[in-house]
C-alpha cells in the first residue's frame, strides 16, 4: 500500500588491491545469509558489473560489523556494507565499486503492507495509518535534529555521530510520496521460484487507493 525506502541502500566495498569489478572475478563476497537483502545486493551489483553469480563465491558471513571485519582480514575481499559501518570503510580507505541506489533504484526495500481483507474491513484506520506515516516521513525528512533524536531512541544508538551519518545517508532516499513503482515489485516477481510469479503483475500485488485518496485530500502538499 505504500513504501519508504524504494531503492538498494548501502555502498559496494572491495579489497584495497581490487581496482575494478572485473577484479572480482574468483573472488569472495560477504553477505549476512542466503535470501537477505544483503544477498538481492550482492546479485544486482554482480549484474550491473557485467558479472555473474558464478564468478564469484558469496559465502555467509553474518552482520555488517562481521562482514567489515571479514574483509579487514582477507577472509572476503567485496562485501556490502551501510552506515555507520560504510564511513569506517570510507576512513580506512577500501575502495567503493558502486552504490546501491544507482545499481537498483527500484527495488522495494522498506514499505507498509496489509492484506486486501483489512482494507476492505478497516478501510479507515488503514487510510488514518497511511496519512500519519506521510505526515511522519515529512518531519523526518524536514526536520534533521528532531529525526536524530528519534533514531537514537528508537534505535538505540547511543553515538550520536552514527544517528547523524544514518539521517544524513537515508533522509534523502527515503519516498517523500510513499509511490511504489512497478519496477520495485516486479524485481521481485522476476526472482521468485513460485510458479504463479510469472502470471503475476505488479499491479496484483498494490492498492494504492488508500494513497491516491491522501494525496488528494493534500497530505503531501506541505512538503
Amino acid at each position: 500500500i505504500g513504501v519508504t525506502l524504494g531503492k538498494l541502500s548501502g555502498n559496494v566495498y572491495a579489497a584495497k588491491d581490487i581496482k575494478s569489478p572485473e577484479d572480482l572475478k574468483g573472488k569472495k563476497w560477504a553477505i549476512s545469509s542466503f535470501g537477505s537483502e544483503a544477498h538481492a545486493a550482492s546479485l544486482a551489483a554482480l549484474k550491473y558489473f557485467g558479472l555473474s553469480d558464478k564468478e564469484v563465491t558469496i559465502v555467509q558471513v553474518g552482520n555488517q560489523g562481521n562482514r567489515f571485519a571479514a574483509l579487514e582480514s582477507g577472509q572476503v575481499q567485496v562485501t556490502t556494507l551501510l552506515p555507520p559501518v560504510s564511513a569506517r570503510a570510507d576512513a580506512a580507505g577500501y575502495p567503493k565499486l558502486g552504490e546501491l541506489p544507482v545499481i537498483a533504484p527500484n527495488f522495494l526495500s522498506v514499505g507498509p503492507g496489509t492484506s486486501t481483507k483489512t482494507i476492505s474491513e478497516r478501510r479507515d484506520v488503514v487510510k488514518a495509518f497511511l496519512a500519519a506515516l506521510a505526515e511522519a516521513t515529512a518531519a523526518y525528512k524536514k526536520d534533521r535534529g528532531g529525526a536524530i533524536e528519534v533514531l537514537q531512541k528508537q534505535l538505540k544508538i547511543a553515538d550520536i555521530k552514527n544517528a547523524e551519518l544514518a539521517w544524513d545517508y537515508y533522509s534523502p532516499l527515503n519516498s517523500s510520496d510513499l509511490r511504489p513503482t512497478s519496477e520495485s515489485l516486479q524485481y521481485f516477481l522476476d526472482r521468485s521460484e513460485d510458479a504463479k510469479a510469472k502470471t503475476t503483475k505488479p499491479e496484483d500485488l498494490m492498492d494504492l487507493s488508500l494513497l491516491d485518496e491522501i494525496t488528494k485530500e493534500g497530505a503531501f502538499k506541505a512538503e
